[in-house]
């Protein structure tokens, strides 16, 4: 039971440790204690509304910064906090609050219904003991200036410190903060005299920083100097704790970095004119060398950087149908659909590396085909001969190289869909019939070489490529207005097509 007892306090310290641990490790993201979202933004951008008031306890002539939670590039993965501004309370009700905006860092970032986080000064400041303040009055001589006062003083000579207070008058004023472990504000009024010269000695001796503001009457000027200090406390505690907060979040960024650099053995092997600098190392050694090191990563982006060139495609495409959908005409020639097409591909790249593997394309077509519809009439014999026009719209995926891919084959599947209209001839009789068209689907395999980049010729900025194209086609011709003689008035075509195409890239 002894022993058990033992057991339950070291379970209980260990806890009571790590619950330490937890609590101060949170205490650097304590000040981050409201967060909310802008109702409104006025038309200058430098007053804002927020869905936070009194309930939250918010108070008036409280100061704030503003920060959003986001990425801050491409290449660091966490999210930090990013200040977008410093201001004010002016107006403080129980669920909202006004802020004019004295500082705006970015004011894109300022949205209405965007959430914002912000530390203000009264949370800083609160149960903070206000700083000493110590006021004195010097006098100085007819002869005298401040300048010449402070350089007497470091020089350990001393000054007169006037009784007469009538027989001076203000001239300059000085803060002094004293450099000690518990710092007091000394704040010193310079005056000149009247008339006659100072009847008393005041000697200042220790060492303080020293700054300089305007003239004001004493009580005004203590209390801008302690409000200056407060404001001086709140700024450089919050950016404190932020930094903190953001450098808590980078840490794992940081640690992954460590564990990527190289030391100075590895980056003078790397130096090495010698390709065999590496012959006392196993494969797998090697290859841990190179992951670890970071070198693998970088030379793998270095060669899809080399091989690669993002960019929009112009085609125009020349081909032929593949399946006869009429008899030979009287002169013996097969009628075999022919057709040309000029479209854009939109490498979807651009967007996210996540679609390098996929591109948009839209097709402008335009086809003549031989089509025998003696079914529709009941009859033998009944031809058309249709000028098609087609709008298209498709979606491809590359399973062999990138869309981007330079000096090499491309693979790739895709299916459009479209729409358009024909206007048909009928053979035997001479009549016209216009059809609307719907093509879907189209199912497609192509292959593709890029032999020229755009950004290899500065005087062109153009790149060549080739291509090739096999798709079958579902084609629904239906007829814009119904024969009387019992006809369908529409009719389907199956259709195996082979193109070939020459590439622009810009």
């Amino acid at each position: 039971m002894k022993a058990l007892g033992v057991d339950i306090k070291i379970i209980f310290f260990i806890g009571l440790v790590v619950g330490l641990e937890i609590f101060f490790a949170c205490t650097s993201y304590a000040e981050i204690a409201y967060s909310g979202k802008i109702l409104d933004i006025s038309s200058s951008g430098q007053s804002i509304i927020i869905d936070r008031g009194k309930k939250q306890n918010l108070v008036e002539n409280d100061l704030a910064i503003f920060y959003v939670f986001e990425k801050p590039n491409k290449i660091i993965k966490d999210y930090l906090m990013k200040e977008i501004g410093r201001g004010k309370s002016v107006e403080v009700k129980d669920n909202s609050s006004y802020w004019y905006l004295h500082q705006v860092d970015d004011p894109q970032l300022l949205k209405t219904q965007r959430k914002i986080y912000f530390i203000t000064s009264s949370q800083i400041l609160r149960g903070r003991a206000p700083t000493p303040t110590e006021h004195e009055t010097i006098v100085l001589g007819n002869n005298q200036n401040v300048q010449s006062y402070q350089a007497t003083r470091e020089n350990g000579l001393a000054d007169k410190f006037a009784r007469k207070k009538n027989e001076y008058r203000q001239d300059e004023n000085e803060i002094i903060i004293a450099a000690d472990e518990n710092p007091k504000i000394h704040s010193n009024y310079y005056s000149s005299w009247k008339s006659g010269n100072p009847q008393a000695v005041k000697d200042l001796n220790r060492e303080m920083e020293t700054r300089y503001f305007d003239t004001v009457t004493e009580e005004r000027f203590k209390g801008e100097i302690e409000q200056k200090n407060e404001e001086d406390i709140f700024y450089s505690s919050a950016e404190s704790s932020m930094n903190s907060f953001n450098e808590k979040q980078l840490y794992g960024e940081k640690s992954d970095d460590d564990e990527q650099r190289l030391n100075e053995a590895s980056i003078q092997r790397l130096k090495e004119p010698d390709l065999r600098w590496s012959k006392d190392l196993t494969d797998g050694e090697l290859r841990k060398f190179f992951i670890e090191s970071g070198t693998f990563k970088e030379r793998k982006r270095q060669k899809f950087a080399l091989q690669n060139s993002i960019a929009t495609e112009i085609v125009f495409k020349y081909g032929s149908s593949m399946v006869k959908h009429a008899t030979e005409n009287d002169l013996g020639q097969k009628e075999l659909t022919k057709f040309w097409g000029l479209g854009i591909e939109y490498h979807l790249l651009r967007l996210s590396e996540n679609f390098r593997k996929w591109t948009l394309d839209a097709y402008y077509e335009q086809a003549v085909g031989y089509y025998d519809i003696a079914e529709l009439f009941s009859r033998e014999n009944v031809k058309i001969v249709a000028e098609e026009k087609y709008y298209k719209l498709g979606v491809n995926y590359y399973f062999y190289n990138y869309p981007s891919t330079l000096y090499n084959l491309l693979a790739h599947v895709g299916v459009r869909m479209g729409v358009g209209s024909a206007m048909a001839k009928y053979v035997e009789y001479g009549e016209m019939d216009s059809y609307s068209v719907t093509v879907f689907p189209q199912i497609h395999m192509g292959l593709k070489y890029r032999f020229k980049a755009q950004d290899e010729d500065q005087k062109s900025n153009i790149g060549f490529g080739l291509t090739t194209l096999l798709s079958y086609e579902l084609i629904q011709f239906r007829m814009d207005e119904k024969k009387s003689d019992n006809s369908s008035g529409s009719f389907d075509i199956h259709d195996l097509k082979l193109a070939v195409g020459l590439g622009v890239f810009f």
